[in-house]
């Protein structure tokens, strides 16, 4: 093989001598684990072994990659492969970066994917080459427009649009400082409003608190009502508190027990009711005797 004078580069064979050569117009044909070797000690090399195709950037010292998008490129960070679009600003990338993607605007990585199939990211180690993933679901993809966040090699939470759905009982909690949840509308809990739970339990020790605000200035009433329904929804109060203010004008009942009907119906036999009436800033206990209502009066609210 003929090359024109000028030396731009140095071939070597895997153990043989160097040859120079300037590339003339049209192909060139190698064999295979011939090197192609840039800098003056062969620092770096490209070459194909019959299988694959290997550019080592440190056949000779260190060394990384940069491919530049633009001009008045700098040297690559640390030992990456440093893909630069434009100066980010003064930061440099850590040092066990491996991939560096730059740009002195909006950058992204971009994955693309058949509708009907996912983009993923694996997190690989000896236990599994997917130990941690996070996938995102095509839009005809099963769950379809759906992220799916997996920690040891198992599918944990799934996020679509107005879904946030864990795939398995979870803790919620918080290693410091209160856990605070701030909707713009109201808590619901399986279909109902918050709560439609059969126990609510506070850690040993502590006060188990539940607190009714009215806005600074609203004359009325801060009532913390707990409530059963009947299969009817008819509303029968087992444990209620209420602060009554000046201008409260409805009577308020406080009632604890087993209550299967509405207190306007029958009183239940076998607690006391507490009945407070913003008429005379009075209140009344009531008791089932037999199916007689009796009823005295304890006083008037101080």
């Amino acid at each position: 093989m003929a090359f024109d004078e000028g030396v731009v580069a140095v071939v070597t064979g895997m153990g043989g001598s160097g040859t120079d050569f300037e590339s003339a117009v049209g192909s060139r044909s190698f064999p295979d684990n011939v090197k192609l070797s840039f800098g003056t000690g062969n620092d770096s090399q490209i070459y194909y072994d019959d299988t694959d195709t290997f550019w080592d950037l440190r056949a000779v010292g260190t060394g990384a990659l940069m491919i530049a998008l633009a001009g008045s490129f700098p040297s690559p960070d640390g030992s990456a492969v440093h893909i630069w679009a434009g100066n980010s600003g003064s930061v440099t990338a850590n040092a066990s970066s491996r991939l560096v993607v730059e740009s002195g605007g909006r950058t992204i990585l971009q994955l693309l994917a058949l509708n009907s199939n996912s983009s993923d990211i694996f997190f690989g180690s000896p236990a599994s080459n997917q130990r941690g993933f996070i996938t995102y679901g095509g839009s005809t993809d099963s769950p379809a427009d759906t992220f799916i966040f997996g920690t040891a090699a198992i599918a944990r939470l799934h996020i679509s649009a107005g879904a946030f759905a864990f795939q398995e009982a979870t803790v919620i909690s918080t290693t410091a400082g209160d856990l605070k949840l701030n909707p713009s509308g109201a808590i619901d809990a399986n279909g109902n409003l918050i709560f439609n739970v059969d126990t609510i339990r506070g850690r040993s020790g502590i006060d188990l608190e539940f607190q009714a605000f009215s806005a600074v200035g609203n004359p009325t009433a801060n009532r913390l009502i707990l409530e059963t329904l009947d299969t009817v929804g008819n509303a029968a109060v087992n444990v209620a508190y209420a602060e009554p203010t000046a201008t409260e004008t409805t009577p308020f009942w406080a009632q604890r027990g087993d209550v299967t009907t509405p207190l306007v119906g029958t009183l239940d036999a076998s607690f006391l009711t507490f009945k407070w009436d913003p008429a005379d800033d009075s209140v009344t206990v009531y008791v089932n005797d037999g199916g007689t209502i009796r009823s005295v009066a304890i006083g008037t609210v101080t």
